[in-house]
């Protein structure tokens, strides 16, 4: 599935990794969850069609939230999740045959409300259209 296709990717990723750890999670953050982490999921997608059937191409909406506890760190994960998917083209470890990766949001959210018990303060949200071959 393009979702575990693009956490493997990301934690497959140097400087990802060396700031979140292994902190990349499908979705949401799970419970007792650590800072820095990632959240991935998907928000929408699009079959291509043609007359015949399914044209082999599919475009999603993915959107990559980090969070962290200062705004430096959070601006370091967001800057190696850019490195590792804008303009990705290529295979990703679960298989997913990628022809463009393009960033189309790129936001800071410097605080979440009632989420500094945790330690949050910062988040940063990557929005990325995603497209990949289907079968």
């Amino acid at each position: 599935m393009l979702l575990d296709g693009i956490i493997s990717q990301l934690l497959a990723n140097g400087p990802l990794a060396a700031i979140v750890s292994t902190n990349v999670y499908k979705s949401v953050l799970p419970r007792g969850y650590t800072l820095p982490a990632c959240a991935v999921h998907r928000y929408g997608g699009q079959q291509e069609y043609q007359y015949s059937g399914t044209a082999g191409v599919r475009e999603d909406q993915v959107q990559v939230d980090i969070y962290a506890g200062d705004p430096e760190t959070a601006q370091q994960a967001a800057e190696a999740v850019r490195t590792v998917l804008v303009n990705y083209v290529g295979t990703l470890p679960d298989g997913t045959v990628v022809q463009g990766c393009f960033l189309e949001r790129d936001m800071d959210m410097p605080f979440l409300p009632h989420a500094d018990t945790k330690g949050i303060a910062n988040r940063s949200v990557l929005g990325f259209r995603v497209v990949s071959v289907t079968t």
